[in-house]
C-alpha cells in the first residue's frame, strides 16, 4: 500500500549477508540489541516512520523489528540487489515527501549526523554525509526523485540517481566515521567493539 507518511525512513536490510556467515541484521551489539533494530532506531531520531525492507524468509527479522515498533516491507525479489530493496521500501511509502535510504549493518551513525542532515533538506537537493571527502551514508532523496528511485536495477544501491544528478547532491562533512563503518563479517564487528580507545557509548553513535 502507497502511504503518505511524511518523511520516511527505508532501512535495507534484506540483504543475504553471505560474507557475515549468515544474517548479519540479527547479530548482537554489546549491549544485546540486534544490529538491525539499532540502526533502524538511530533513523527514528529524524524521521517520521521507520519502514524496514526484508527478505521473504526473514521472519524471525521482522518479528524483531515489529517488536521494536517499526513497520516492514518484504522484497521478493531482494536476490538482485539493494535496487530491488529500495524500489520495494519506496514503492510501500510511494507518497512520502522525503525517503531517507540507510543500511542495516551500519549501526554507528551518530545522531547528531542524522540531525545535521535534516537541517539541510530542500525540496531539490540530495543530501548526503561525508567523512574525510568520502560519501556515506545515509541519503535523502526529495519526492522528485520518486520515479529514478522506483527504476533502479542492480545491486549499486541509488549510486546511478546520485551520478545521473550530480549538481544536484549536497554533501557536508560529518566528522564521524560512523557514515562509513559497515560490518560485513563478524570479526569485524567484533573487532570494532573491542576497541579500548572509545566508551560503549560512543561506539553505538550516541557520544
Amino acid at each position: 500500500m502507497a502511504q503518505s507518511s511524511g518523511i520516511v525512513g527505508i532501512l535495507l536490510a534484506a540483504g543475504a549477508g553471505t560474507r557475515f556467515g549468515g544474517d548479519k541484521c540479527l547479530a548482537r551489539l554489546p549491549d544485546g540489541v540486534p544490529m538491525a533494530v539499532r540502526s533502524a532506531e538511530n533513523l527514528s531520531t529524524i524521521v517520521d516512520e521507520v519502514l524496514c525492507v526484508v527478505r521473504p524468509q526473514d521472519e524471525w527479522l521482522r518479528g524483531l523489528l515489529h517488536k521494536a515498533s517499526f513497520s516492514t516491507v518484504i522484497c521478493d525479489d531482494a536476490e538482485e540487489g539493494m535496487g530491488a530493496s529500495i524500489r520495494a521500501g519506496v514503492a510501500a511509502r510511494s507518497l512520502a515527501a522525503e525517503w531517507v535510504i540507510a543500511l542495516a549493518d551500519m549501526p554507528v551513525i551518530r545522531e547528531r549526523t542524522y540531525k545535521r542532515m535534516m537541517l539541510r533538506l530542500t525540496d531539490d537537493h540530495i543530501v548526503r554525509p561525508e567523512f574525510n571527502g568520502q560519501a556515506g551514508h545515509p541519503v535523502c532523496f526529495p519526492m522528485r526523485y520518486r520515479e529514478d528511485l522506483l527504476a533502479l536495477q542492480g545491486d549499486q544501491g541509488a549510486k546511478g540517481v546520485i551520478q545521473q544528478y550530480p549538481d544536484q547532491v549536497q554533501a557536508f562533512e560529518s566528522m564521524d566515521p560512523g557514515v562509513l563503518k559497515d560490518f560485513d563479517t563478524p570479526e569485524a564487528l567484533e573487532a570494532y567493539f573491542n576497541q579500548d580507545h572509545a566508551s560503549l557509548a560512543y561506539l553505538l553513535g550516541q557520544a
